[in-house]
């Protein structure tokens, strides 16, 4: 019993102790680091500009961008639903030229099935920096730049897929580091 007195006293000298001693909180510092790394696919470049294909609201499917594939009545015609539809016309290296088309389709009387009544042309569109155009289908990512004219004085609606982002990228963080002091006398 004596024991657990005399280890029981110990024990309160040093809680004593520790409050009596001046504790002070460690001063934080806040700094912030700039670190450069290589840029990920999803960072694309349009007329100097580099952009974030996965943030950036300007950049959407080719598809969305031109309404592809979204039926709607057609007003004119009883009971017909219309949709657009693309096809490539015309690869150069990676500009490719892109037919698209309106379609009307009809209910059969007895039997219910869908038929094709009619495709028309509706424009052609170009698009830049499209690579491997076969096999991304009308999918890719790309943004709407100004009105392509070509050399006969004709305006052809005009997107862009960008180029691959090269420049190392900053990536910005701020930390909080402990800040030494350096005020200590030798000796103390």
């Amino acid at each position: 019993m004596k024991t657990l007195f005399t280890i029981l006293g110990i024990v309160a000298v040093v809680f004593q102790s520790i409050a009596q001693t001046n504790y002070t909180k460690p001063q934080l510092k806040t700094i912030t680091t700039t670190n450069w790394v290589k840029p990920g696919p999803y960072l694309r470049v349009v007329n100097g500009v580099t952009y974030s294909i996965a943030y950036s609201k300007l950049w959407k499917k080719f598809s969305e961008q031109e309404g592809l594939g979204v039926s709607f009545l057609d007003p004119s015609d009883g009971g017909e639903s219309c949709h657009f539809t693309g096809g490539i016309r015309q690869i150069k290296g990676t500009t490719v030229l892109y037919d698209i088309s309106e379609e009307w389709w009809a209910h059969e009387t007895y039997t219910g099935n869908l038929y094709m009544t009619r495709r028309e042309y509706a424009k052609t569109v170009i698009v830049f920096n499209l690579e491997n155009p076969l096999a991304r289908g009308l999918d890719f990512m790309c943004i709407k730049i100004p009105n392509y004219v070509n050399e006969n004085g004709v305006p052809c609606v005009a997107y862009d897929c960008g180029i691959q982002a090269t420049n190392l990228v900053p990536v910005i963080k701020e930390e909080k580091i402990k800040i030494v002091s350096t005020n200590s006398v030798a000796g103390q």
